[in-house]
């Protein structure tokens, strides 16, 4: 998703499907390893492929096997219409889809 530019963690958990926590934890571990850089606008966190030289080398040929991938294809797709659009829309329908904790 992010080899088109950065993305923030509500673009992707909608591309993905899956909840906003689940990304951001996944994309923590990918900072951590150096994979992932975060960059923040205004109040969102936008998060994109590093640069760095030995991630690069790594990624290279990552990217290049899955490339024919239907899911990462159609991933791709969907991640591209988000791009430039503002997360703001997507994170509110995540949380409304969130389940409510009551105490």
């Amino acid at each position: 998703m992010l080899r088109d530019g950065p993305l923030s963690v509500c673009q992707m958990a909608a591309v993905l499907e899956a909840p906003v926590s689940t990304v951001s934890g996944h994309l923590l571990e990918l900072r951590r390893v150096e994979l992932v850089v975060e960059r923040r606008k205004g109040k969102w966190v936008y998060y994109g492929l590093t640069s760095s030289t030995p991630a690069t080398a790594l990624l290279g040929p990552v990217l290049a096997a899955i490339a024919d991938d239907p899911d990462v294809r159609r991933d791709a797709a969907k991640a591209a219409a988000l791009h430039g659009t503002s997360p703001a829309a997507l994170c509110d329908a995540a949380a409304a889809d969130a389940p409510q904790v009551h105490p």
